[in-house]
């Protein structure tokens, strides 16, 4: 393929992508709404927790000399594991919760080589945490922070050694496939799941990047108070539906169809996919 081409064909992935983009003023008010459930689940004894991070381990990603930038950090299930095996992690989320709950977590742990930084990735300069270059892992974990070509291009621009991002390849949810499947036939939405992976891939690659891809099944079941369900899928599908009364009252019907003494069980299936290249890895 000659340069030409494959310039071509990178502009076609970029294009493409950025089409497909979500943003939504909802965001942050969603995370700070879902932080404390998330919190339940960071482990208390974070060293050598992570799957994710053992591995990156392994391939020489990250030791004890380094500095690690985390994309949507959420409480801290995968900072506080880096911080194990690193110099300092620079941690950002939207979510002002997220980040209180993080720092609690690092507190009570007696970490002190964990920052934070409150901001949507979309709109933090490179300035503000270092400049350009100033990591030697930038890490971004199932995260709607890098959802376009712009913010994965700051992800690459951050480091100086390597990079992971993973997301979401396929997901099923029993309650959320069904409310969907209402709220598609009204407002012509295909999916609420992005094909972040598929398209950093290409791009990647066509950039003249080797990018190593990995696959995750798993599956979850989480039990929730039927009035905090509402408010859930309320705000999780307000990110990408504008929500009216007629729509609401049919979540509400939903959920009460799966309701079983005051609460709701959702039952969920995904497959994640993980990347990771070497930003010095061009071809």
């Amino acid at each position: 393929m000659s340069k030409m081409e494959n310039k071509s064909m990178l502009q076609d992935w970029i294009t493409s992508w950025n089409k497909v983009k979500k943003n939504s003023n909802n965001m942050e008010k969603f995370w700070d709404f879902r932080a404390e459930r998330f919190n339940n689940k960071v482990p208390k004894n974070p060293c050598g927790s992570s799957e994710i991070v053992e591995m990156l381990k392994n391939k020489g990603y990250v030791d004890k000399k380094m500095r690690v930038l985390d994309i949507g950090c959420g409480p801290g299930a995968q900072t506080l594991a880096l911080a194990c095996e690193v110099k300092e992690v620079i941690a950002t989320d939207i979510s002002q919760n997220m980040l209180d709950y993080l720092k609690k977590n690092s507190d009570s742990l007696g970490y002190e080589n964990i920052k934070l930084l409150k901001g949507n990735w979309r709109d933090i300069k490179l300035t503000q945490i270092g400049g350009q270059g100033s990591f030697d892992l930038v890490f971004a974990s199932m995260t709607p922070g890098v959802n376009c070509y712009e913010t994965l291009l700051k992800m690459i621009k951050a480091s100086k050694k390597y990079c992971y991002l993973s997301g979401f390849v396929k997901r099923k949810d029993l309650i959320a496939d069904e409310i969907k499947e209402v709220l598609k036939g009204k407002y012509k939405r295909e999916d609420m799941w992005d094909d972040k992976i598929y398209y950093a891939f290409n791009v990647l690659y066509c950039s003249g990047y080797f990018p190593e891809i990995k696959y995750k099944h798993r599956n979850w079941e989480d039990e929730i108070e039927i009035k905090e369900a509402e408010e859930f899928y309320k705000q999780k599908f307000s990110n990408s539906y504008t929500l009216d009364e007629k729509d609401m009252f049919v979540i509400k019907n939903i959920l009460q169809k799966h309701e079983t003494m005051g609460k709701v069980r959702e039952k969920t299936e995904v497959t994640q996919g993980y990347l990771t290249w070497e930003v010095g890895g061009h071809k």
